[in-house]
């Protein structure tokens, strides 16, 4: 994706903007909270906050976004993303794969054949996805997690760090452990409820 004549701002100035600035370290420059933004550049957004992501988007306008994805991953040719994913060093993502808009993918994940990660969806730092799963919209997985073959993780829901997913999690629920188990229900409507866009590619 080209990105607009004025080049490239990162919003945020946390850890994972940091990340991305190191990442993507050509042309790229950094804002934090109540700076303004230039109207000729595109935008990635430099954060992991679900909550924060989604206004920001909705603020700046979706079609300002771009693509960040580093040189070192590995994606398939039969795989497919939507407006704006960030994916980043030594990622692996497996045929058939599809990922909605706003994916956040992130160090050394693996998401395999045929999976299906929502929009606004968090794969952490070495998470295995395994094939034919589906990570629903808005939907947290923590690092070095592992979720099994054909299991959903729900809309909004959260998997713990290193937790090993062998059953279905339902909306909103978070889960811990090996095998994983819920700890409590987090689910809040972000409304987002309808793409903001172009269709997923």
């Amino acid at each position: 994706m080209e990105a607009a004549t004025g080049g490239v701002v990162i919003l945020g100035r946390g850890g994972h903007a940091r990340v991305l600035a190191e990442c993507f370290a050509v042309g790229y420059s950094m804002l934090d909270k109540g700076e303004d933004v230039p109207a000729d550049v595109s935008l990635i957004l430099g954060m992991e906050d679900l909550h924060t992501r989604l206004r920001l988007v909705k603020e700046y306008g979706y079609d300002r976004f771009v693509d960040a994805i580093h040189g070192t991953a590995w994606i398939s040719r039969s795989a497919r993303w939507g407006r704006a994913p960030q994916i980043m060093v030594g990622t692996i993502i497996q045929t058939g794969a599809r990922l909605g808009d706003f994916v956040i993918v992130n160090t050394g994940a693996q998401i395999d054949h045929d999976c299906v990660i929502g929009d606004f969806a968090f794969i952490g730092p070495g998470a295995v996805i395994l094939g034919e799963a589906v990570v629903e919209k808005e939907a947290f997985i923590g690092g070095n997690a592992t979720v099994l073959p054909k299991r959903i993780i729900g809309r909004g829901a959260i998997v713990g760090a290193g937790a090993v997913v062998t059953k279905d999690v339902a909306p909103g629920v978070t889960v811990m452990g090996n095998p994983a188990g819920p700890r409590c229900v987090t689910w809040i409507d972000t409304g987002y409820d309808e793409k903001m866009g172009n269709e997923t590619r």
